[in-house]
C-alpha cells in the first residue's frame, strides 16, 4: 500500500469578485529543485511556468461546486481538480496557474483542458484527449500524447516526442531531436530565425496526415519522413538542398526536381516516403 505524502500546503480561498460565484484556491510549498509533480485537470486551462526557486505555487480559479485537492512534499506531489459532490456537469472545470522549479518533472493529464507550458529543463509529459497543448522554450525531455487536440512546440532544445490522432502538430524553431507520429493530423515543421532556419533531426510519421517541412538541414543532420497516403511538401532555402532519399517508385520524378533545384548536400539527409500521397520539393522565397 502506498504511503500517503505529507501535505505541507494550506488552502486559502478568496473570492475573485463579489457575486461572481467563483473563488480562488491558492497553495504553496517548499520542495526539492527536482520535485516530481502530477496535475489532473479534466477541463479548463492549465498554465505552467518555471522559476529558479525550490518551491511550488498553484492558483486555481474555481466555479461553484469545484475544488482543488492534493498537496506536495519535498520530493513529490499531486494536485487535482474535482467536484465537491454529485454534479450534473460532466467534467469539473478550472483555470490553473502552476509555477514550479526549473528542473522539476511534471505530468499533466486532462480530458478537454488546454495546456500551455513555458520554460523548464526537466521532464514534461502531457496526456490529453481533445485539449490543445502548447510548449515553449523547454530545454528538457518533452512528451505529448493527444487523441484529437492540436499540439504546438516552440523553440525546444532538448528532445520532443509527440503521439497524435486527429489533431495537427506544429514544430516551430525547434532544435530538439523529434519523434512525431499522427493518424490523420497534419505535421508542419518550420525553421525560423531563432534556429537560423534549421529544421530538427529525427522522424515524422503519419497515416493520412500531410507533412510540410520548410527551412534548411543542419550539417550532419537527418530527418526521416513517412506517410501512407498523406502528401509531403518540402521547402528548402536556396542553395541548402540536402541529399534526398525516397522510395524507388518516386526516384525518377524526385531526381528531376532535385536537379532543377541545384543538386544536394551530401552530409545532410532527408528521407521521404509516401506510399500513396504526392511528394513535392521546392525552395523558399524571400529568405537569404
Amino acid at each position: 500500500m502506498r504511503r500517503l505524502l505529507p501535505i505541507i500546503a494550506v488552502a486559502l480561498l478568496v473570492p475573485i469578485t463579489q457575486g461572481s460565484g467563483q473563488q480562488v484556491a491558492h497553495r504553496g510549498a517548499t520542495t526539492s529543485p527536482t520535485v516530481a509533480l502530477r496535475l489532473w485537470l479534466p477541463d479548463g486551462e492549465a498554465q505552467v511556468r518555471y522559476w529558479d526557486r525550490d518551491s511550488v505555487d498553484i492558483e486555481a480559479a474555481l466555479p461553484p461546486g469545484v475544488r482543488l485537492v492534493g498537496g506536495v512534499a519535498e520530493m513529490a506531489g499531486k494536485y487535482a481538480i474535482e467536484h465537491e459532490g454529485p454534479s450534473a456537469t460532466p467534467l469539473p472545470r478550472a483555470k490553473v496557474v502552476l509555477t514550479i522549479p526549473r528542473g522539476a518533472t511534471l505530468w499533466v493529464k486532462s480530458t478537454m483542458a488546454s495546456t500551455v507550458v513555458t520554460g523548464g529543463a526537466g521532464q514534461l509529459d502531457v496526456l490529453t484527449v481533445t485539449g490543445r497543448t502548447i510548449v515553449r522554450d523547454a530545454a528538457g525531455a518533452v512528451s505529448v500524447e493527444s487523441i484529437e487536440g492540436d499540439v504546438e512546440l516552440w523553440r525546444l532544445t532538448g528532445t520532443a516526442r509527440v503521439r497524435g490522432g486527429a489533431g495537427d502538430v506544429a514544430l516551430n524553431d525547434v532544435f530538439a531531436r523529434v519523434n512525431v507520429s499522427t493518424v490523420s493530423g497534419d505535421v508542419a515543421v518550420n525553421g525560423g530565425e531563432v534556429t537560423q532556419f534549421i529544421i530538427p533531426n529525427g522522424s515524422l510519421e503519419t497515416l493520412g496526415g500531410a507533412v510540410r517541412v520548410s527551412g534548411r538541414q543542419a550539417p550532419g543532420g537527418r530527418l526521416d519522413i513517412e506517410t501512407h497516403d498523406g502528401r509531403i511538401e518540402l521547402r528548402f532555402i536556396a542553395g541548402t538542398l540536402p541529399q534526398l532519399l525516397v522510395d524507388r517508385s518516386r526516384q525518377q520524378a524526385v531526381d528531376g526536381q532535385v536537379a532543377r533545384l541545384g543538386g544536394s548536400v551530401a552530409n545532410r539527409i532527408v528521407s521521404a516516403t509516401s506510399f500513396k500521397g504526392t511528394l513535392n520539393i521546392g525552395t523558399l522565397t524571400g529568405i537569404r
